[in-house]
């Protein structure tokens, strides 16, 4: 095709993206669309680019229960140090991006708040996406959250390592 500056690659992409989402809402019969991907955050610059009325909604949790987490997946890593430094790679890319959105389109917001006071940070979240809070959203089961679960999956010298490892992102994210 003929070349395209980046400018006009954006709009292309914009409004492919545009029209794809319309249509899954069209289909669906649905007002809203929410796209759940974990590794959206190493692209959360782009998408607000490409999708600028998107709003992105981090969902952080304790970083030794996502590296608990991790360690059981089938793509992750299954050695602790290797898993933690997959964690860390990640979450390094997240700081590095999320100094530059725009604050006016992103929240971040903990699971152990969101699972353990539904109701206060569920009217943040409708308040952020500009939503009228409906109280069936508290019927939402968030009973499997796992917060802690890192203190039963590991033992003293795997949490010491998990501690040590983690100790600056579990103090940026306070933990």
């Amino acid at each position: 095709s003929d070349y395209k500056n980046e400018e006009s690659i954006k709009l292309i992409l914009t409004d492919f993206i545009k029209k794809n989402i319309d249509s899954f809402l069209e289909n669906n019969k649905k007002k809203f669309f929410v796209e759940d991907n974990t590794w959206n955050i190493l692209y959360a610059k782009e998408l607000e680019v490409l999708v600028p009325s998107s709003k992105l909604i981090h969902v952080i949790r304790d970083p030794r229960d996502v590296v608990a987490s991790f360690i059981n997946q089938s793509w992750c890593p299954n050695n602790l140090k290797q898993c933690i430094e997959m964690y860390k790679s990640i979450i390094k890319k997240w700081f590095e991006i999320c100094h530059i959105l725009d604050k006016q389109k992103f929240k971040l917001i903990k699971l152990e708040n969101l699972a353990f006071n539904k109701d206060t940070e569920i009217k943040k979240i409708c308040s952020f996406c500009e939503l009228n809070f409906e109280s069936n959203l508290l019927e939402i089961n968030l009973s499997m959250h796992n917060s802690g679960r890192w203190k039963n999956e590991f033992n003293n010298k795997e949490q010491n390592i998990l501690n040590d490892s983690l100790k600056d992102i579990i103090n940026k994210f306070n933990y």
